[in-house]
């Protein structure tokens, strides 16, 4: 359980974890260089329960603070829990009934989301996300790991949350699998990576996981350079993974998180760094290789850019496979 800055919320995630039917667990939490009281209340429970270990770092993120949880893990089976979330108290006892009857590596669950506080305008947030979450169309039982990925995201519908599915730690030990730091959206790249490395997974249709809403979280707060930054990151990991595993579904995917990227520059006009960001969209691998895309930014949003890249185009024709007027 990383946690910064999370006062307000910390008693409730860490409730749900020392309540679980299940009583045999280690809960790491990583302390990302907290400055608010979340650690004294996280110290208070530990006074309680020995169940609780604490490993303090400084700020380094969300990718930080898992991957130093990775590192100190000892049980058989790994969980990120988010620290403004919380599980049902039987999602332990549950999730191991499912893993001693099924030779699996993951598996996968549904969240809940609901709001925090009264948020009435975040409503349609929440009811969208649970249906997002719930992949209705998918049946509750056993699927090799490809497969479960070709079927979500052939619907665009692959739920990469790290909160919402439990691993063997033996497939992350053995792979050397480790978030990607200093970017957001990790878990877009992460959770393919580890699919790659397993062979079976497991969809249960519970809904362990309740998803708190709220304004301020990293995933909701306002757009800014770091969003495109870590897209584009992502997108280009994502297309090397394609290459390297010749498997097709990922380039789409990758395709897919360049477009989010694309969207992020056309309906955005309050970067502070808008020139670099350009640049950086210039030198992106995926950038030449989904020309669709490229329309769409220059034609739609940027005209005027559309002159800066033919002239790109001009001076790199012998390097450049693309021909656009």
């Amino acid at each position: 359980m990383p946690v910064y800055n999370v006062e307000k919320y910390i008693n409730d995630a860490i409730d749900s974890v020392l309540r679980q039917t299940f009583r045999d667990f280690e809960l790491l939490v990583i302390n990302d260089g907290s400055t608010d009281d979340s650690i004294e209340i996280v110290t208070s429970f530990q006074r309680n329960d020995d169940r609780i270990n604490i490993v303090h770092q400084q700020n380094l993120g969300l990718s930080s603070a898992r991957n130093t949880g990775i590192r100190n893990a000892k049980g058989e089976y790994i969980y990120f829990l988010d620290s403004d979330d919380y599980i049902e108290h039987d999602t332990l006892e549950r999730a191991l009934k499912i893993f001693s009857v099924n030779d699996i590596q993951i598996l996968f669950f549904r969240a809940n989301a609901f709001l925090d506080g009264a948020q009435g305008p975040r409503e349609s947030e929440s009811i969208q996300l649970n249906k997002y979450y719930g992949r209705d169309y998918l049946e509750e039982k056993e699927y090799a790991a490809n497969d479960y990925h070709r079927l979500v995201s052939q619907r665009n519908n692959f739920v990469a949350s790290a909160c919402l599915y439990i691993t063997r730690y033996k497939v992350i030990e053995d792979n050397d699998l480790l978030f990607e730091e200093g970017i957001i959206y990790e878990d877009e790249l992460y959770t393919r990576q580890l699919l790659l490395s397993a062979s079976k997974v497991f969809f249960s249709k519970a809904s362990f996981y309740h998803r708190r809403v709220r304004v301020n979280s990293i995933t909701t707060s306002v757009v800014s350079e770091i969003n495109l930054v870590s897209l584009i990151t992502v997108a280009e990991k994502l297309l090397e993974l394609g290459k390297k595993y010749q498997n097709s579904q990922l380039e789409i995917d990758a395709e897919r998180v360049c477009n989010r990227a694309l969207s992020l520059c056309m309906v955005d006009n309050n970067f502070s760094n808008r020139q670099n960001l350009i640049k950086l969209v210039f030198r992106a691998k995926l950038f030449c290789k989904f020309k669709t895309y490229r329309r769409r930014i220059f034609i739609v949003r940027f005209p005027f850019l559309r002159k800066v890249y033919r002239f790109v185009l001009r001076w790199r024709q012998p390097k450049n496979p693309f021909n656009e007027n």
